[in-house]
């Protein structure tokens, strides 16, 4: 069973590990947007406009800058204008230029004592720093950055030390001071500002929940922050939020959605935006590469390689090198893909820790293509608990794909198979996160609307209450009154009668309108329970509605009911993908599918389990027949699938494990008796059924026949 699923768990990884990598170099990568004018009065005007400049080329710029430099009037513009200076050499990746202009750039700051032009090298000192991975010089300039703000008490200045705070412990691998560092500067740019920096950080905090695996609190501070960069015309900022977006959507399977938003963002690049077209151009190419258009894919990362090395910038060159190895590795040029992620390593000590074991884990994935080995299972093993350590759910998902395909291919099965269990959890949890959160908001909606109209009828109805309490004031006045009043009361008693049946009938159209919103939420939460628990390909129980009812079935064992658990597996699914093509795969699915359910009893729970693996529950049943109906399934699967005027040759493997409490203390100890019958059944040759021993190692030592395909 592990071989006849270990493709498909590679591709998924593929994509998953290629979804991660744009991640690594925003932080280093991305240019720090402008700082608020508000925190740096003596800032020249001309030397503002010029920083916040993104219609023309850095080195233009910095030709207008060299002449600022030169026109200053005293030295305190002088010294902005080279402030300026430097973050374009910067920009244009001259570290030579730079680390000759810093030194005396801060030391003239420190002697012209003048606290935000001091502030601001101190933030520019920070930055440089970060993005050349010196990250104890960064840490050394953030802490005189605290000093200075401590006397200074300045929110603005508050917001830029949380910000690069944030940037740091990134840097680092510590996500959840990280997180804390970028919330506590967006509530202070929430106080204080707004606009293009709250989008900034608001991306900096999505990208980090992208990471630890809280997809929709990503999707929704992601698109916040894109909402706010266009409101504010910023095209740098709605750039990047769509670019993070477009990554985000793809680690979630939807590579249609997240190219279309990785095109988008590219209309938004710059002239001065080099670095962010490096990243788009790059990851681009990965993206149509997992819809395998792989020619054009070829240009965009060709592309993002020659901006990569004309820059000098290591994030940029990792993250342009491992594309090229990953496009070469697909397509099987193994000799290719190693040079190229060869060449990445060599900038391993110039990138941040996180980059780093990105870096680790993508050279063992390319080396381990070409065979398992003692040494490569370690470092993957070594890669594991790095991820784990800075809490990465993505990376730790496809770092346990790989470490169980090396323990395979070293032939330590049940390695393998706790390894694969341990995958399987975590992506059960974070697929089930997001299809939580998603009904949650739609709820949540359909309760906001309820409750809106229900507001409305109580407005309604106090109304009505103030027109009867008006009326009965009216009559007490039309019978004090004198006679010469009496028409004038009575017409104005008409008038009220009419307002009141107006009302009244609003007061019955709301009526309606909130019994049919009712109906319709009724409506929509059947429709919810449905889409939660139906396979949308087959039309069967999907796993979490599998899962309830084998439960059900060990709660029923516990008072003397009986019970069999099958695990059905198509056999050489991937060739048929391979050879016929993803939509033929996903025909002989849906046949499969009605076979088994025809040879199936009407009482018995037949649900999909996940890819091509199906699962059965049969309750009240002796171990005979549950041998005689898998007999049946599997002769049912044993046919041809037409396709396209061909005919496609498919037939199952079966897995049977009777439900004994005695041998059993858990429901997953069931499913894994079932799971290595199912096992046994492909290593004896496919096509079989198989009951599951009473002793695990029986079924776990067999081994793979010689004419057996993978």
């Amino acid at each position: 069973m592990v071989i006849a699923v270990h493709t498909e768990f590679m591709r998924a990884t593929r994509k998953l590990l290629l979804a991660c990598w744009l991640c690594l170099l925003v932080a280093g990568a991305h240019a720090e947007p402008e700082s608020p004018a508000q925190a740096f009065p003596t800032q020249p005007q001309p030397v503002r406009e010029l920083r916040a400049d993104h219609s023309q080329t850095a080195t233009q710029l910095r030709e207008r800058a060299v002449r600022l430099r030169d026109e200053a009037a005293s030295d305190i513009d002088r010294a902005w204008a080279t402030l300026a200076l430097v973050e374009l050499e910067n920009e244009l990746e001259h570290a030579a230029t730079v680390f000759a202009l810093l030194p005396e750039l801060e030391r003239r700051s420190v002697e012209l004592a003048v606290p935000d032009l001091r502030f601001a090298v101190l933030t520019l000192a920070a930055i440089v720093y970060s993005n050349r991975n010196r990250l104890d010089d960064a840490a050394q300039a953030l802490q005189q950055m605290r000093a200075l703000a401590g006397r200074a008490h300045d929110p603005h200045w508050q917001l830029l030390i949380a910000h690069h705070e944030g940037v740091l412990e990134r840097k680092h691998g510590r996500f959840d001071r990280a997180l804390a560092a970028f919330e506590a500067a967006a509530d202070l740019q929430r106080t204080h500002g707004g606009g293009v920096w709250l989008a900034h950080e608001l991306n900096s905090i999505g990208m980090l929940h992208g990471r630890t695996g809280r997809f929709s609190d990503a999707a929704l501070v992601h698109k916040e922050a894109l909402e706010l960069a266009r409101m504010a015309g910023d095209q740098p900022e709605t750039a990047r939020s769509l670019r993070l977006l477009g990554v985000l959507y793809r680690s979630l399977d939807d590579e249609e959605r997240g190219t279309e938003y990785l095109r988008e963002a590219l209309t938004q690049i710059e002239a001065r935006n080099h670095r962010e077209a490096i990243i788009l151009s790059a990851e681009l190419g990965i993206s149509l590469m997992n819809m395998e258009r792989f020619d054009e894919a070829a240009g965009h990362i060709e592309t993002a390689v020659r901006m990569a090395e004309e820059s000098g910038n290591a994030p940029n060159k990792v993250n342009a090198y491992s594309r090229m190895a990953d496009l070469q590795l697909v397509r099987g040029n193994w000799q290719d893909a190693r040079r190229w992620v060869d060449r990445a390593w060599q900038e391993y000590e110039r990138v941040a820790v996180r980059d780093q074991v990105l870096l680790k884990l993508s050279r063992v994935r390319v080396y381990g293509a070409r065979g398992a080995s003692p040494e490569l299972l370690t470092q993957a093993r070594e890669v594991l608990a790095g991820v784990r350590q800075i809490g990465d759910r993505i990376l730790e998902r496809a770092a346990l794909d790989l470490v169980a395909d090396l323990e395979l291919g070293l032939g330590d099965a049940a390695s393998a198979y706790v390894t694969r269990k341990a995958h399987q959890k975590l992506d059960k949890e974070l697929a089930m996160d997001m299809a939580g959160r998603r009904i949650a908001v739609l709820e949540a909606s359909l309760e906001q609307e309820r409750a809106a109209m229900e507001q409305q009828l109580l407005r309604n109805e106090n109304q009505l209450k103030e027109l009867r309490i008006i009326r009965q004031r009216d009559l007490g006045i039309a019978l004090v009154s004198a006679v010469v009043a009496l028409f004038a009361v009575l017409a104005l008693l008409y008038l009220r009668v009419r307002t009141m049946r107006r009302s009244n009938a609003e007061l019955v159209a709301n009526r309606d309108q909130l019994a049919q919103l009712h109906a319709a939420l009724l409506k929509t939460s059947e429709r919810l329970e449905y889409m939660a628990n139906t396979d949308a390909l087959t039309d069967l129980a999907n796993r979490h509605a599998a899962m309830r009812r084998i439960e059900l079935a060990w709660q029923r064992s516990r008072i003397g009911g009986s019970a069999c658990l099958m695990l059905v597996d198509l056999d050489h699914f991937k060739q048929i993908n391979d050879r016929y093509s993803h939509q033929a795969g996903d025909a002989v699915l849906r046949a499969c599918a009605a076979r088994m359910r025809e040879a199936l009893p009407q009482n018995a729970l037949f649900g999909r389990w996940g890819g091509e693996e199906f699962i059965v529950v049969l309750e009240s049943v002796a171990v005979e027949d549950a041998l005689q109906i898998g007999e049946r399934v599997r002769a049912r699967l044993d046919h041809e699938v037409p396709w396209e005027g061909r005919l496609v040759r498919c037939s199952g493997s079966l897995g049977l494990a009777m439900l004994e409490p005695a041998l059993f203390n858990s429901v997953e100890e069931w499913l894994a008796a079932a799971d290595r019958a199912l096992y046994r059944a492909k290593r004896e040759g496919r096509n079989r059924v198989r009951l599951a021993s009473s002793n695990p190692a029986d079924d776990l030592q067999l081994h793979t026949r010689a004419t057996d395909a993978p």
